[in-house]
């Protein structure tokens, strides 16, 4: 088994003691041609990395490569963990396993689910630098949207030091 760095927060309403629903995903911070992608959801005015759920029976390592495809249209390579991030919350936990490799060939347009189509959701390609910024500074509407893009820039800046890349 890898060891794979693990961060962990705690909101302040979270009640260990009371039973939470918990929920695991997988994202990518990629590489191609020296940019990373990410995803704007235009909705919720906020940005993420592509990757998703994990689906039942399925490995993070399975997920990412699987939700990278549907919402980019390319295949992954070189996958490697680089960081856990667990969020303990309220009403749920979440821990997201963070890969990094590189973009590989596209070889379909972004697959869409109806619950996804209907955040209008926009694929660019950033340097780190753009990303970080993003990340940190951006305002997004939506009342998670500061936590989703902390979480984000955190994975970002774990690859980054990960791949060992000056800014």
């Amino acid at each position: 088994m890898i060891n794979i760095p693990t961060l962990e927060f705690y909101a302040p309403d979270y009640d260990a003691l009371k039973e939470v629903p918990l929920h695991q995903g997988a994202r990518f911070v990629g590489l191609k041609e020296g940019q990373t992608a990410l995803l704007f959801y235009d909705l919720m005015n906020h940005y993420v990395f592509p990757g998703g759920g994990i689906e039942a029976g399925e490995s993070a390592l399975d997920a990412v490569i699987r939700e990278v495809l549907e919402e980019t249209g390319y295949h992954i390579d070189a996958v490697k963990p680089v960081v856990i991030i667990k969020e303990h919350f309220a009403d749920s936990i979440w821990h997201h396993t963070f890969f990094t490799g590189t973009y590989g060939q596209k070889v379909q347009t972004p697959r869409w689910t109806k619950e996804e189509q209907k955040y209008n959701i926009q694929l660019g390609f950033y340097s780190f630098y753009d990303a970080l910024d993003l990340l940190s500074t951006h305002q997004g509407d939506d009342p998670y949207s500061e936590t989703i893009m902390n979480r984000e820039f955190l994975g970002l800046s774990e690859t980054i030091n990960y791949l060992n890349i000056p800014l």
